[in-house]
Formats: C-alpha cells, structure tokens, sequence
C-alpha cells in the first residue's frame, strides 16, 4: 500500500474512531493489538508486507491515537492450469480490542476492507479461514454472506496454536453478484 487513505472519520456506533488505511507510523500501536487478540506472533516481515503492494489494511484508531481495530488482506493469484486464472483475495486478520467491542467496529473494519478490494483490484472474492469451534466468528461471517466452501470448506488440523492442532473451514464472500439460475439455463 503505497500511500493512507482517510476512510472515515467522527463516531461508529457511539464510539469516536478514525478509520483509514494503515500508516508506517501504526506499526507499533497494530503489533500491541495483533499480540493483544491472536494466538500467533506475527513477525517483522508480516508488519513490513502490510505496507506493501498486494496488501490492504483498514485500521481504527482512537483519539489517543491507539489502533483498535484491525482487518487485513492481501490478494491471491490463483493458476490451476485452466484458461482462467482467478483473483482472490484472503482475509488474514480481523480483530477488535475487547474494551472498543460490542460497537460493530468489526462489521466496519470488514466492510471497508471489502470496499477497498473491490475499488482497487481485479479480484472476484474474498476468502478465508475460521477456527471451526469459533461458532462466533462463523456466524459473523455469515451474516456477511460468506458462506462455507462446497468445495474446500473443512481444513483439517489447519491451525496448530500453542501445541495443539485446530481444524477450521474455509469461507468465501463473491464480489460477482449471483445469476439467476434460469438464465444460466438459456
């Protein structure tokens, strides 16, 4: 990501945040938060990828100038030999700290992330992977409309966190609106 974007700025939800793309100068304030919500200790070249071309971050952050809210993704390109590869792109973090919760920060980070996606690349879904136990975060992202998989939906051991292993399903949301069935029929 080349330059930030000023997303949108006053109060979501009764909460006063700023939301824009993320600036080099969160770094420090997004790795608090990411170390504060995950499980995985994201290294130097993660936080150093997220500035880059491919990557798209959508951060809120408080009047104190604390980020505290975060989604993340970054674009896949996929070639299985076929006359049409596809653009994707995968969901890789989408967090809020628990004191700013309950505000639907997260339905905004994502949605203004899904935005971003569709204005600035070619891509014709988004697609990521939720802990199959996470009955929280499954309904979030189908309240969104992603939806699982027919395909690829269930990963096993996909995530190993802390000595143990977790399955998780995979979930797209398509950009391409759906056909009607009976049109693809004539």
């Amino acid at each position: 990501m080349a330059t930030s974007t000023d997303l949108e700025a006053g109060a979501s939800d009764g909460v006063a945040v700023a939301w824009r793309e993320l600036r080099a100068d969160d770094l420090p304030s997004l790795r608090l938060l990411d170390d504060h919500l995950f499980p995985v200790k994201y290294t130097d070249s993660f936080y150093r990828r997220l500035l880059s071309d491919g990557y798209f971050v959508v951060v809120a952050v408080a009047p104190s100038g604390e980020v505290v809210a975060v989604a993340s993704a970054r674009t896949v390109r996929y070639e299985d030999g076929g006359p049409n590869p596809t653009n994707d792109a995968y969901i890789m973090t989408l967090g809020v700290r628990d004191t700013f919760r309950r505000h639907r920060l997260g339905t905004k980070a994502l949605q203004l992330l899904i935005q971003l996606l569709r204005e600035r690349t070619d891509c014709v879904a988004a697609e990521l992977h939720v802990k199959a136990e996470n009955a929280g975060a499954m309904s979030f992202y189908k309240r969104f409309g992603f939806e699982i998989d027919p395909e690829h939906g269930f990963s096993r051991d996909h995530y190993y966190i802390e000595g143990h292993n977790y399955h998780a399903f995979y979930m797209r949301y398509s950009f391409v609106p759906r056909r009607n069935r009976w049109c693809t029929l004539l």
